[in-house]
């Protein structure tokens, strides 16, 4: 996972000829204990991303599958969720 400073920022923003996913989610539900909700935003915001890669890149499913994996990933890994407080 990378840092998020300016540089990586304006790297992402120069960068066009491939699709750059980010995901932000509030941690404020991990903070609460309420780890089915960021379970259940973070399969949300996937599910969106994997739409737009098939509607505005023409990705097929297998290939939006594999880019999207390292985040599908971290869906049910309960240690990732519990060290983002």
């Amino acid at each position: 996972m990378s840092n998020v400073n300016k540089k990586f920022v304006q790297n992402l923003a120069n960068e066009n000829d491939q699709p750059c996913i980010t995901i932000y989610i509030s941690t404020q539900a991990v903070r609460e204990g309420n780890f089915k909700k960021i379970e259940i935003k973070l399969k949300n915001h996937l599910s969106e991303a994997a739409d737009k890669l098939k509607e505005n890149w023409d990705f097929k499913s297998e290939k939006v599958k594999k880019i999207l994996k390292p985040a599908q990933d971290l869906v049910n890994d309960i240690n990732f969720l519990h060290h983002h407080e």
